[in-house]
């Protein structure tokens, strides 16, 4: 029979020492509890950052002349066809009084559809009447 006492020097015996372990990318070495992937999310959510949108997307109007000739208003910034939008928002269509879009929600994307005065809220997926 085994002693739990030498079970455990011999399992510790085998870790190699932390001098021969490759640190992992940013020089942080290997865990014993998580894959490089599942670190690099843990360290992602520690900063509040998952790679998508963070805030309520609120859009409070659309001006509309044409495909090519339109402004709509997202958090109260003014966007037009060929200018930078928000971080993690693109607009995929806009119409006389709607606006499509894709969300980055970590490492894909939500299509949601939203009309002036509505809300879309990261957190839940949702999109709301009012501003939120």
């Amino acid at each position: 029979m085994i002693r739990p006492l030498s079970l455990l020097a011999a399992l510790i015996a085998a870790i190699p020492p932390a001098a021969a372990q490759q640190p992992a990318s940013g020089g942080v070495p290997p865990s014993l509890m998580f894959t490089q992937e599942e670190r690099d999310i843990l360290d992602q959510a520690r900063q509040g950052i998952d790679g998508g949108l963070q805030e309520n997307l609120h859009l409070g109007s659309v001006l509309y002349r044409d495909a090519g000739d339109w402004v709509v208003w997202l958090n109260n910034i003014a966007v037009s066809p060929g200018q930078p939008g928000l971080p993690n928002v693109r607009i995929l269509e806009v119409g006389h009084d709607r606006v499509s879009l894709a969300i980055r929600r970590g490492k894909g994307e939500q299509e949601i559809l939203l009309y002036p005065g509505q809300t879309f809220l990261p957190g839940t997926g949702q999109v709301v009447n009012g501003r939120r």
